[in-house]
């Protein structure tokens, strides 16, 4: 078993302290951070099965999220330095009413990786700090993740602010996150869906006009 395979299954596992003894002999052995990135990914999705099917509980998920933002810590770094030429900026935050950035953190490791200028602001972000960073930043694309159905109407309400403020025409909004759909990213004025963060990258990309 390669050690980002073990990796993966030490994350499952909730085995902290070999996670990240596994993870320093990766970087050092030369393993590609991407790969390491994909095998956490792999490794939330099934840890969000075993909840689904009430092997692991809440207790286990916070454990989860506390691991894989080790990694992404430990990994952000050398993501960053994949390429050095910057394809463009973007803003990224969890609307108000979400308090979890597990999945935003690994969107955020992604776009770094593939040469975007990342600006994340966290998570239960108002909407109003929303428009300082754009307009701090001057962004073109600003990327909006939903954990909760409860928290969806904080979405419209970041599309507002941005209306009333003058930078909807400038400004494309992307949501993501497990409360998003399609058919609601539509319904509160966003201008794309994201699936998941590969398809989030492929949209950018195509708005910024930078080739693959």
């Amino acid at each position: 078993m390669s050690l980002t395979q073990e990796i993966r299954r030490k994350i499952v596992e909730l085995d902290e302290p070999s996670v990240k003894t596994l993870l320093n002999q990766a970087l050092e052995a030369g393993e590609n951070p991407l790969a390491l990135l994909e095998a956490l990914r792999e490794a939330l999705t099934e840890v969000g099965k075993l909840y689904e099917e009430k092997t692991y509980f809440l207790s286990d998920l916070l454990i989860a999220g506390g691991i894989s933002q080790q990694v992404i810590d430990t990994l952000t770094p050398r993501l960053a330095a994949v390429q050095e030429m910057k394809r463009g900026k973007v803003v990224i935050g969890t609307v108000e009413g979400s308090l979890h950035g597990m999945g935003k953190s690994i969107v955020v490791a992604l776009l770094l990786a593939n040469g975007y200028e990342v600006h994340d602001i966290g998570v239960n972000v108002p909407a109003e700090r929303f428009v300082e960073k754009i307009k701090e930043t001057g962004t073109p694309v600003l990327g909006l993740s939903v954990g909760l159905v409860q928290a969806l109407p904080s979405v419209g309400n970041v599309i507002a602010a941005l209306k009333q403020s003058g930078l909807r025409d400038k400004v494309k909004v992307i949501l993501g996150g497990n409360a998003a759909t399609e058919e609601r990213a539509m319904e509160l004025g966003c201008d794309a869906y994201a699936p998941n963060a590969i398809a989030g990258i492929r949209i950018i990309d195509g708005w910024l006009k930078k080739p693959r």
